[in-house]
């Protein structure tokens, strides 16, 4: 049977047209240490798409859901630290509160579309963001 790891992941911009952006830590049992991605995460069991977007966004960034919408789906072939692809689905975000790196973030930061290319993105960022790194 074939096995995927089901995450989500936000794609969030402010007025200014910023990306909110978190680094990831340096941390041995987590995939792609120290890169900048968008935030997300994987699914827990019993959880729908939102319920993860939710928790997720929370516990990354201490920011709320006002809205989200599926706007892009990512099939990652390569395998991740639990052995398995991944299956990612992109949502636009709308937020409320004050955002700040939580859990597994060293940063959190508003970043101008211009400036994408030049970070060292993790793979799912690499390919939701594909638009702003071509141009």
């Amino acid at each position: 049977m074939y096995q995927v790891l089901p995450c989500v992941n936000m794609l969030i911009e402010n007025t200014k047209g910023e990306i909110l952006m978190g680094k990831r830590k340096d941390k041995p049992d987590k995939p792609y240490p120290n890169t900048w991605d968008i935030p997300g995460g994987k699914m827990e069991e019993g959880e729908t798409p939102l319920d993860t977007l939710r928790r997720e966004l929370k516990e990354e960034t201490n920011l709320d859901i006002k809205s989200a919408k599926l706007i892009d789906v990512f099939h990652h072939t390569g395998k991740n630290i639990q052995g398995f692809p991944g299956l990612l689905l992109l949502y636009s975000i709308e937020i409320e509160g004050d955002a700040r790196a939580k859990d597994d973030l060293v940063d959190l930061v508003w970043i101008d579309k211009k400036k994408v290319p030049q970070l060292n993105l993790c793979i799912c960022s690499k390919y939701f963001l594909r638009d702003l790194i071509n141009n």
